[in-house]
């Protein structure tokens, strides 16, 4: 790469670290109120091996 490349990428490097700030919003996501209906009640399906020999 040459010298244009290396400032380009320098250039978009701090735009690039403020990409997820969330828009100026702070650290608030608010209140809601949530109803359970019944438990959760996790389920955890077979596995199966695929058998694949290397070579």
């Amino acid at each position: 790469m040459n010298t244009h490349h290396y400032l380009i990428l320098i250039a978009l490097c701090p735009t690039l670290s403020f990409a997820q700030t969330g828009g100026g919003k702070t650290g608030n996501l608010g209140n809601e109120d949530i109803n359970v209906i019944k438990e959760y009640q996790p389920v955890l399906n077979d596995a199966f091996k695929i058998n694949i020999s290397p070579g």
